[in-house]
């Protein structure tokens, strides 16, 4: 399957909601409290677009589906001639987990 990464856009807060509604691993979205709305995943997507210290991206299908994320946080490291990037979250759909053959 043929496969884009791309920093996220505003555009897809809807589609990394859906994912992260998906998976139900957190009890907290699974009660409603705090539940990744589009509108509260855009808040955090604006957040992450407008510093440097974050990004988030996304795997798209050729038709522009977002199939998964993730979010990445930029560390300066004094040793290194730029930051150091920590993956805090990376997530699939349901549907494209186990296939292995997306990168």
């Amino acid at each position: 399957m043929e496969m884009n990464i791309r920093r996220a856009e505003i555009e897809d807060a809807s589609a990394i909601a859906n994912i992260l509604i998906e998976l139900g691993w957190f009890a907290h979205m699974d009660q409603g409290f705090h539940s990744p709305t589009p509108a509260w995943v855009e808040s955090h997507l604006r957040r992450c677009i407008s510093g440097e210290d974050h990004s988030v991206y996304v795997a798209a299908n050729k038709e522009k589906d977002v199939l998964g994320y993730t979010s990445v946080h930029w560390i300066p490291c004094m040793f290194l001639p730029g930051p150091e990037g920590y993956i805090t979250e990376l997530f699939m759909r349901e549907s494209e987990r186990g296939k292995g053959d997306h990168f």
